[in-house]
């Protein structure tokens, strides 16, 4: 018995099929054995079946025998998951009932090549892939749907008062939703760095090395990332000193 995929077929020609056989033997090969019906394409058989081939030695004597061909294309059936929310992810192997004897792998591409974890958190169409011991294999699409979370803010006050008279003595940013901190400069008119906060809990007192700054305006950049799109955060504005 012989097995092989959609894409590849059974080459009935290859030499292992007759392993073991006479030597100098002609071969033909056939889909019946009584009206002799030719098989005209040997060299690849997509249909499972039971096929014949007839071998004729020198002195012409002949004997045709039958060789057993399964085409196999394991499936696997797809139910798309149902919606979530942000910050929840979506398991791949849910989408479907396992079979024993199968395997299961994940793709981005239909095409197979970028295999990736079974659960993702982006919104997309993924691919799972089954293969059996053949090994034949099949890609089937998962739609699954992921609700982005809602937009990220970066606000700042435009005034404050560094006087130590405990309201609004601080200059710092307020970070909602999905946004994860680089880095804050504060900036002089002149373009002179005065400070710069690696993390939202980090606040300027509206000092430079060791000593008040004057009143005025200044201006600040701050620089992060969307944590659900992965992509930069840009922002600046001034503000303005009291004292």
């Amino acid at each position: 018995t012989l097995h092989g995929c959609p894409e590849t077929g059974v080459d009935l020609t290859a030499a292992t099929v007759t392993t073991g056989s006479d030597p100098d033997l002609s071969l033909s090969y056939f889909t019946d054995p009584v009206t002799l019906a030719y098989l005209y394409t040997p060299k690849k058989i997509l249909t499972s079946g039971v096929y014949y081939i007839r071998a004729v030695n020198s002195e012409g004597c002949m004997n045709i025998l039958p060789v057993s061909v399964i085409i196999s294309e394991p499936t696997v059936t797809i139910t798309d998951p149902s919606p979530v929310q942000y910050p929840a992810k979506v398991d791949l192997s849910t989408a479907f009932t396992p079979v024993a004897g199968l395997s299961y792998s994940y793709y981005s591409d239909a095409a197979g090549s970028n295999q990736i974890d079974k659960k993702v958190s982006i919104t997309g169409i993924y691919y799972v892939k089954v293969t059996d011991n053949t090994p034949c294999s099949t890609l089937s699409p998962v739609h699954v749907v992921i609700t982005p979370p809602p937009p990220y803010t970066v606000t700042a006050p435009n005034t404050f008062t560094p006087n130590n008279d405990g309201i609004n003595d601080h200059f710092f940013l307020t970070i909602t939703g999905y946004a994860v901190f680089g880095n804050l400069r504060i900036f002089n008119r002149y373009g002179q760095l005065l400070f710069t906060a690696k993390s939202a809990s980090e606040y300027w007192d509206g000092n430079f090395n060791g000593k008040n700054v004057p009143a005025g305006t200044y201006y600040w950049v701050f620089e992060g990332q969307d944590g659900y799109y992965n992509t930069k955060i840009s922002k600046a504005a001034s503000i303005t000193l009291l004292r």
